[in-house]
């Protein structure tokens, strides 16, 4: 015979009383913690749960940078279009129901979620870290495209980091990232170099191969490349300001440097002149 053990009405009572007690306290600690964040993650959180593009547009700086080959939104116009593809069911979670303990502040860079995994805020939405699962199958068959398009010894094993042009000579510069991420550090990227008389379908005028480094606090990217004969080359697309656009710097080894102004360019763009429509994604 099964023995039954009876919980005497009291000591239910008091289990029932502790947990009401205890729900209580941690709601009201969540809405303490609530009050305590500054009002512009509190502008983040409603856009966001509100589920309103313009609303969420109107709290961005821009351009809102995107992984390339993706396009960086250029404004609250192209936010709102883009909108759902940036802000998917896991992001809207993450940002709607984090506790206040997962946002912090750190210094000038502001308040993030999570230690940087998803956003940034100052006074507005000036990063987003986070890219949606939309996002990152549009990475994936872009970038297919995209190295399908250079000549076949330089397909195999390197994927798109980033494409530039110069402002004022028109030389474009290709940026890959090797797929096997145990490489040597200073064969982790690869540049190749295409001066106006070149066609970007053939072979570069020069490839080099380097590395990227953060440095400094506020870590700053830096590629730094390399060839055969000792001359190198610098890139830093954190090296800007609102009026400038960042330089490439030229090392010859027998020589002076040479810099020049360059701009995020797509080179989808590029080999395909004809396609004049600016959309974030074709």
């Amino acid at each position: 015979m099964k023995m039954r053990y009876r919980i005497p009405i009291n000591a239910m009572r008091a289990v029932v009383l502790l947990a009401t007690v205890s729900t209580l306290l941690s709601l009201c600690a969540c809405a303490g913690d609530s009050g305590r964040l500054p009002e512009e993650v509190k502008r983040v959180v409603e856009a966001v749960k509100s589920d309103e593009p313009q609303k969420f547009a109107a709290i961005c700086s821009y351009p809102v940078e995107r992984p390339y080959p993706l396009r960086d939104v250029a404004d609250a116009r192209e936010m709102e279009e883009y909108y759902k593809v940036l802000v998917d069911d896991s992001l809207r979670r993450a940002i709607t129901k984090a506790p206040a303990a997962a946002w912090s502040e750190l210094g000038w860079r502001g308040w993030t979620l999570d230690d940087g995994k998803y956003l940034w805020i100052d006074s507005t939405v000036y990063n987003i870290s986070y890219i949606s699962s939309a996002e990152k199958e549009l990475i994936r068959t872009l970038s297919e495209e995209e190295i399908k398009s250079l000549p076949k010894d330089l397909r195999a094993g390197w994927h798109p980091a980033t494409c530039l042009r110069d402002m004022q000579e028109g030389t474009v510069y290709r940026i890959d990232v090797n797929d096997n991420p145990t490489a040597p550090a200073d064969s982790l990227y690869r540049l190749c170099i295409y001066p106006p008389e070149y066609k970007l379908e053939e072979n570069p005028k020069a490839v080099l191969t380097g590395e990227l480094k953060m440095e400094g606090s506020a870590g700053v990217r830096t590629f730094y490349f390399r060839n055969g004969n000792g001359d190198s080359l610098e890139y830093s697309p954190d090296d800007t300001d609102d009026e400038e656009a960042p330089n490439i710097i030229w090392k010859p080894t027998d020589g002076t440097p040479v810099s020049c102004r360059v701009q995020k360019a797509y080179w989808r763009d590029l080999i395909h002149p004809e396609n004049t429509e600016k959309l974030l994604v074709r």
